[in-house]
């Protein structure tokens, strides 16, 4: 009887922790370096798509039953917030691209009250204009990102092609 109880409940701990997996992504990007130039939809979906594949597997495999339509709306619902939150994570993490070092510059827009200053990162790349926010954190070494001002980008493209400012330097 025992045994049985013990079972049904290591076959639920893995849609549990597919449910959970936002948690961590959520953690490093408040402190590492997931900013990004431009649209992460398309690389989004197709992580959406992989831990839908994922959740439904485990439901299937693990508890050996098919999913009702509760199960699955839970499951893509996890699936949209694990996808959207892993996705600038991933295009980092598995970025082996040649960097590229071009001229920048940080303006630290004030906030009043309470919480951090907004710090948008300007970059021209091939005679075209990119803007992001990044995280003050991750590039906390560089003075610039402390004061604002201009400076020096190494862009990468990331995991999915999609550009991503990997150091900034003072110049």
């Amino acid at each position: 009887m025992q045994s049985k109880i013990v079972l049904s409940a290591l076959r639920s701990i893995a849609p549990l922790l597919v449910a959970m997996m936002w948690i961590p992504a959520l953690g490093l990007q408040k402190t590492g370096r997931f900013d990004y130039f431009g649209s992460m939809v398309l690389p989004a979906l197709v992580v959406i798509g992989v831990f839908t594949l994922l959740g439904l597997g485990s439901i299937v495999r693990l508890l050996k039953r098919k999913p009702d339509r509760e199960d699955v709306i839970g499951i893509l619902s996890v699936a949209a917030l694990n996808g959207w939150f892993w996705t600038p994570v991933f295009n980092v993490l598995f970025d082996f691209s040649a960097p590229k070092t071009v001229d920048g510059e940080i303006v630290i827009k004030r906030r009043s009250g309470r919480g951090q200053d907004h710090r948008k990162l300007t970059v021209e790349l091939n005679g075209q204009r990119l803007t992001t926010e990044i995280t003050p954190g991750g590039y906390w070494e560089a003075g610039v990102v402390r004061i604002g001002g201009p400076c020096r980008v190494q862009l990468r493209r990331g995991a999915f092609g999609v550009l991503r400012p990997a150091e900034i330097r003072d110049r």
